[in-house]
This record gives C-alpha cells, structure tokens and sequence, in this order.
C-alpha cells in the first residue's frame, strides 16, 4: 500500500520540486549553460558510479566527489570560471552548480533504485 502510493504520488511529486528548484536556480544564478552541463552529465553519472564497487558512506564520498568534480569542470568548460582568474570565480556559482549537480544525480538514483528496467537500473 504504502509502495503504490510512494510510486504513483511521492516520487512525480519529488521529481517535479527537484526541477522546479533546477529551474530557480539556473534562473537565479543566470549560469544556465554550466547547470545544463553539468545536470546532463550528472544525469548520467549514477549508471556510471554503479560500476564502483562500495557501499553506505563511501560510495555517498564518491558521489559528491564526482559531483564536485562534474560541476568544476561544466563551469570551466562553459567559461564561466577561468583557471587564470581564479580570484574572480563566485564562490556561490560553484558550490550552487555543485549542489544541483549531487541533487540530479540523488535524484535520478532515487528514481532508478527499484524501477523495473532490469540491468539498466541503478542499484
């Protein structure tokens, strides 16, 4: 009971805040090419870090790392921060794009954990 109802009202409910709260921020920030960067690849990142073999705190470590990573290099690549001005880059930008990076990827795991894809599904 309680699984049909987390499936058919929760998750959409929860995946709709998460794009609502992507779409503030990229119009809050105004760095729209980095977040669709950055949200591209950290769409795609969970099927990619199920390859890791850990567990519980580590690979949580790993994720926020990779997402940490993802969100430098959407941000150097769309020139939105320079590696020769470091001093210039807005602190707010990098950790804002990292956080949305690391939601995207939760979410899509979260979605992903239990779906009925078989070997395709994040687990």
């Amino acid at each position: 009971m309680i699984q049909s109802f987390y499936r058919s009202v929760l998750l959409p409910l929860f995946l709709v805040c998460v794009v609502v709260v992507m779409l503030l921020q990229i119009a809050a920030t105004g760095s729209a090419t980095a977040l669709a960067i950055a949200s591209a690849v950290g769409f795609i990142a969970p099927f990619v870090l199920k390859l890791v073999p850990l567990d519980g705190r580590y690979m949580e470590g790993v994720t926020a790392l990779t997402s940490a990573v993802i969100a430098v290099v959407a941000l150097l690549v769309s020139g939105e921060v320079s590696l020769s001005d470091l001093s210039a880059a807005d602190p707010t930008k990098i950790y804002s794009t990292i956080v949305v990076t690391f939601g995207v990827t939760q979410a899509v795991f979260a979605y992903f954990k239990d779906h009925p894809l078989g070997p395709l599904a994040v687990k």
